[in-house]
């Protein structure tokens, strides 16, 4: 599975609620795929999440992972589009 680890923390990119597979620390994804970010909080207490995208800010104020839960993330915070792959010189991605 394509999984990032760090004390405690996990993350998960997700399609169709399902973790991806793992191609040798990478994955690969057909342009159109909607996907999801999983953030797994392994402690025992609340946790702050913040993170970019393509350098672009997509959790705004962020998001609480409560203590020993998880919360998936299918869109930046300021958009009501779902995260898409998308080729370079797309309008999806241009705009």
């Amino acid at each position: 599975m394509t999984t990032m680890y760090n004390n405690k923390f996990v993350l998960t990119v997700m399609v169709g609620g399902k973790p991806i597979q793992d191609k040798k620390g990478y994955i690969e994804l057909a342009e159109g795929t909607e996907y999801s970010i999983r953030f797994r909080n392994k402690h025992n207490q609340d946790a702050a999440v913040f993170f970019s995208l393509d350098n672009e800010d997509a959790s705004g104020d962020g998001y609480i992972v409560r203590a020993n839960s998880y919360i998936d993330i299918e869109r930046f915070a300021n958009v009501s589009k779902k995260f898409k792959l998308a080729s370079l010189d797309s309008d999806a991605a241009i705009l």
